[in-house]
């Protein structure tokens, strides 16, 4: 009976031991990556975007964004006045359809995004119109932990097949401590490296996390575009009427 219970005892102590050893997976990794980010059920932030083209000539833009979950956001551009009104709305539906619009008032005119044109830039800027739709990265790529470095795990991002994604791979840098994504590394079809995106100066508001830069840089074209944080509010209670062709034509206010 001693015999028995000391080797029951040995089995516990070494399978506790190897639990504690136990590493989460790509996809474990992306999913906690997925739920830090879309943890507030809602949010509005003003953000100030700067274009930097290869000569260092910069051009900038004030919008603001409301985001509700993981299936809506609504952009509108507030400054400069040429671009004032100019929206974008995202809809992700349950069964995971997604529909894009674009709204340029001085054609009173709303656009939908077809499916071939999602890759290209969003209005100048080194994010496409799929980049900027993207809420959930689980429900269009499957990860593999890749390495693990002193304070990251390192993902390599495999879009799945019914994604269409404009990118072969993505490689991501993960704090092993918060599930921040520090840094982003996007190869274009031929595998070579077509833009790095870097997040800095992190803050936690509440039990939420914001950064306070986000940094696109398209290595091919030598054009940057930085978006900065100027104000972020959570769990307003944003409507779902917010979210819709109407409003998308309504000046901002």
């Amino acid at each position: 009976m001693k015999r028995t219970m000391a080797f029951a005892l040995c089995v516990a102590m070494v399978l506790g031991l190897s639990g504690v050893a136990w590493t989460l997976t790509g996809n474990e990794i992306l999913a906690k990556v997925d739920e830090i980010m879309n943890a507030p059920k809602d949010r509005v932030m003003v953000s100030e975007t700067i274009l930097i083209d290869k000569n260092g000539n910069q051009k900038k833009r004030l919008s603001k964004i409301w985001q509700k979950g993981d299936k809506k956001r609504l952009i509108k551009f507030l400054e400069p006045p040429s671009e004032r009104g100019v929206g974008f709305l995202a809809i992700k539906d349950e069964q995971g359809n997604e529909t894009m619009h674009l709204y340029m008032p001085a054609f009173k005119k709303v656009r939908r995004i077809a499916s071939h044109i999602k890759h290209g830039s969003f209005m100048g800027t080194d994010f496409s119109y799929d980049d900027t739709a993207t809420m959930r990265l689980c429900d269009d790529y499957n990860a593999e932990l890749v390495r693990e470095e002193d304070k990251y795990y390192v993902l390599k991002l495999v879009p799945k097949p019914e994604a269409e994604k404009e990118y072969s791979y993505v490689m991501f840098w993960v704090t092993k401590d918060n599930f921040l994504t520090d840094k982003g590394e996007f190869y274009d079809k031929n595998g070579k490296l077509l833009k790095v995106q870097t997040n800095t100066g992190w803050k936690k508001y509440g039990n939420y996390w914001q950064p306070a830069e986000m940094k696109m840089h398209n290595v091919q074209d030598n054009h940057t575009t930085i978006m900065k944080t100027k104000e972020v509010k959570f769990d307003l209670g944003l409507g779902d009427d917010l979210f819709t062709i109407r409003n998308l034509k309504r000046p901002p206010k």
